[in-house]
């Protein structure tokens, strides 16, 4: 998704330090996805705002003139959702936590809120292109896209000075990685069901998620027996040759 304005991107190139390294784990999951780039992206802002406790309304991968995909938010029509209601939505909210800083001597319970919230923000609008990466895709997150317009957004209204939003922006990109690897079978599946499909409603990723998440764990169970399964074995065949006569 593209945007014209500049007033809060971020260079691209301020996070590509993250995206190298985001890129071993796919070395390490053995290869890329046979899945379109855009059902990750998709697929990784859906998984991250779950596991942040978010309620998402779904998301779309069918192109439109606006955008080629999009996560959209709760009780929301997909149609009528665009790169620049997201935009506009965001602006709107950081230009209300402006304000938010109470007089000194007041409670700044609220402040503490808005922070999580912006960090939460952050993290879930750079997901798409953490999980990209993770994936193996070598397109990299573009300072006019409209994801890192909107996590700039928000990254400033907790840190003000370039070098601290870019650093902000990056650590936020690498929790959004840190959760995908995680539940990268999750990611996986729900960006495989993308593809077939083009779009899911929040409940069907959910039902994906939690199907996902028996699996993955059912995959360590047998992982673990296995292990334990050869580690009786090795232990029973030391234990009888340390048990033979010697002969001297």
């Amino acid at each position: 998704m593209k945007n014209n304005s500049s007033r809060a991107a971020v260079p691209s190139c301020r996070l590509r330090d993250v995206a190298a390294a985001a890129r071993l784990f796919v070395m390490e999951a053995g290869g890329s996805l046979a899945v379109s780039p855009i059902a990750v992206h998709e697929a990784a802002h859906a998984i991250v705002a779950i596991f942040h406790g978010g309620l998402i309304g779904g998301a779309t991968i069918v192109p439109t003139n606006d955008h080629g995909g999009l996560m959209f938010p709760l009780d929301a029509d997909p149609i009528n959702v665009t790169a620049a209601t997201i935009r506009e939505q965001a602006e709107r909210e950081c230009k209300d936590a402006r304000g938010l800083m109470p007089p000194a001597g007041e409670s700044r319970d609220c402040v503490g809120r808005w922070v999580g919230n912006a960090q939460e923000q952050v993290t879930v609008a750079l997901a798409g292109f953490a999980g990209e990466g993770l994936a193996g895709f070598e397109r990299e997150c573009e300072a006019t896209s409209t994801d890192v317009y909107v996590a700039a957004l928000y990254a400033r209204t907790v840190v003000l000075s370039d070098a601290a939003v870019a650093f902000y922006m990056a650590a936020c990109r690498a929790d959004a990685t840190e959760i995908l690897k995680a539940h990268w079978q999750a990611v996986t599946d729900v960006a495989t069901a993308l593809d077939e499909r083009e779009m899911l409603t929040g409940e069907e990723i959910a039902a994906i998620i939690f199907a996902a998440e028996g699996k993955a764990a059912h995959e360590a169970e047998l992982r673990r027996r296995e292990h334990m399964t050869a580690m009786t074995a090795r232990a029973e065949s030391t234990g009888a040759s340390s048990m033979r006569p010697r002969v001297e």
